[in-house]
């Protein structure tokens, strides 16, 4: 059913009109504040996982050279796969420096570290 033309309903097309750009505003504003908590609430997330990552792949490499460094054995450690590891964690360290991202820098050169002494130990025990 059209609307009439009444001096009334002509000031509600106006109001409407002249409302509305201002209600689109205030719903931008209010998605945008939205989207930025959401990021915030993201970005808090993304922190922890990458936080508890970069800990849980540093500390695993801890228990094989502490093994290794009682036992002395290397028979059953992977030149090969070892060698791979510490041109792996050459290259994230190098990626973290270029970027400027410190946790990626640390915890790619301690596992570095890591992992180039259990590299040592096994190549050493070849030579023995």
């Amino acid at each position: 059913m059209a609307e009439k033309s009444t001096p009334v309903c002509k000031a509600r097309t106006a109001v409407r009109k002249t409302a509305a750009p201002f209600f689109c505003r205030i719903r931008s504003a209010t998605t945008e504040l939205h989207a930025e908590t959401v990021e915030e609430d993201q970005l808090d997330l993304t922190i922890i996982v990458g936080g508890l990552a970069a800990a849980f792949s540093t500390v695993s490499f801890a228990p094989q050279a502490f093994k290794m460094i009682r036992s002395r054995d290397t028979s059953g450690i992977s030149t090969g796969t070892y060698a791979l590891t510490v041109a792996g964690f050459i290259l994230w360290s190098t990626y973290g420096i270029l970027l400027g991202a410190l946790p990626l820098i640390v915890s790619n050169a301690i596992c570095l570290a890591l992992s180039a002494f259990i590299l040592t130990m096994k190549i050493r025990s070849h030579t023995q």
